[in-house]
C-alpha cells in the first residue's frame, strides 16, 4: 500500500510546480537552499551539505562535505532567477480533485488524489537549467554517496540522492492526501488557522471512502484567528509583509542514476532533474 507522501508527490508533481514535499517544515539542519546535497524521508528535505557555501559558511554547520571537496560557482549571474508571486495563495489540487470550495467540499474523479493549501502566496529561487550543476553532480557524485553512507551512514541508493536547483517556499500551509478507497473520494474539508498554522479537518460522504490524512504548519507560536482562501485567479499578487517564507512546498532537484542526467518536469521514479 502507498504510503501518504508517496500519493501526494505522485499526484502534484503533475501541476509541473517541481517536486511537492510532504513536510514543507525545515529540518534538522535548516530550511532548503539552492545548491543542498540531500535526501527526502517521510516527504521532508534533510541536508547533507551545501555545494555553493564554504565548509565554514553556517548551512554547512555541523555538516561533513565530501572528500575533495570544491565551492560550486555559477558561471553568470544570469542563471539566477526569483518570482516573488509564483503561487499564488489558493489550493492546488491534483488533475483528479476538483474543489468546489475549500471550506464547502470536493470530489475526485479516481481513487487517489491530493491537494496543497496556502494561505499566503509562494516564492520562487531557481537557477535556470544550465551545464555547471550536471557536470559539477556528475563529477563528484560518488564522493556525495561515499558521504552518505560511509561516513553519515544512511543507507541510501544512488537514486536517492537530491541536488536542490530551486525552491519554492511560502509561510503557511496545509495538505491533504487520500487513496485506497473503494470509490472515487466525495466529502468536505474545512480550514482555520489558530497558533500552529494552518489546520484541516476532513470528512467522508459514504462510508467505503478513506478520509484523506492531512497535515498542516509550520508548527509555530501565533494567535488565533479564521482564515479562508479566496479565489485570486485574476487578482494581482500583493506585497508579502506577513512571516517568514521558509517553508518549502516544491522543490527543483537533479537526481543521478549510472552518471546520465535529463532535464523533466515529471516525477515518475526514474533519474531526472526536476
Amino acid at each position: 500500500m502507498q504510503s501518504s507522501e508517496a500519493v501526494y508527490i505522485q499526484e502534484l508533481s503533475s501541476l509541473g510546480q517541481g517536486l511537492p514535499l510532504w513536510d514543507p517544515e525545515p529540518t534538522t539542519h535548516g530550511k532548503v537552499h539552492i545548491g543542498d546535497v540531500g535526501y527526502i524521508y517521510r516527504g521532508a528535505f534533510f541536508r547533507l551539505f551545501n555545494t555553493m557555501s564554504e565548509p565554514t559558511d553556517p548551512k554547512n554547520f555541523g555538516l561533513t562535505v565530501p572528500d575533495c571537496f570544491t565551492k560550486l560557482t555559477l558561471t553568470t549571474e544570469d542563471l539566477e532567477y526569483y518570482d516573488a508571486c509564483a503561487i499564488q495563495a489558493a489550493a492546488l489540487c491534483s488533475r483528479t480533485i476538483t474543489a468546489r470550495c475549500v471550506e464547502a467540499g470536493l470530489q475526485a474523479s479516481r481513487d487517489q488524489g491530493a491537494m496543497l493549501i496556502m494561505s499566503d502566496d509562494a516564492e520562487r529561487r531557481e537557477v535556470h537549467p544550465n551545464l555547471c550543476m550536471p557536470q559539477y553532480m556528475r563529477k563528484d557524485y560518488q564522493h556525495w554517496l561515499r558521504l552518505a553512507r560511509d561516513v553519515r551512514g544512511h543507507d541510501l541508493k544512488q537514486d536517492e540522492i537530491y541536488f536542490i536547483r530551486g525552491t519554492v517556499k511560502t509561510s503557511t500551509w496545509a495538505v491533504a492526501a487520500f487513496h485506497q478507497s473503494t470509490d472515487p473520494y466525495s466529502g468536505n474539508i474545512s480550514l482555520g488557522y489558530g497558533s500552529a498554522g494552518l489546520s484541516l479537518s476532513a470528512t467522508s460522504s459514504t462510508q467505503t471512502c478513506r478520509t484523506p490524512e492531512i497535515r498542516s504548519g509550520p508548527r509555530r507560536a501565533g494567535t488565533s484567528s479564521q482564515a479562508t482562501i479566496p479565489d485570486r485567479a485574476n487578482e494581482p499578487c500583493t506585497p508579502f509583509h506577513g512571516e517568514t517564507r521558509d517553508q518549502s512546498v516544491f522543490s527543483t532537484l537533479l537526481q543521478a542514476e549510472d552518471a546520465y542526467f535529463y532535464w523533466s518536469q515529471s516525477h515518475d521514479g526514474c533519474c531526472r532533474a526536476l
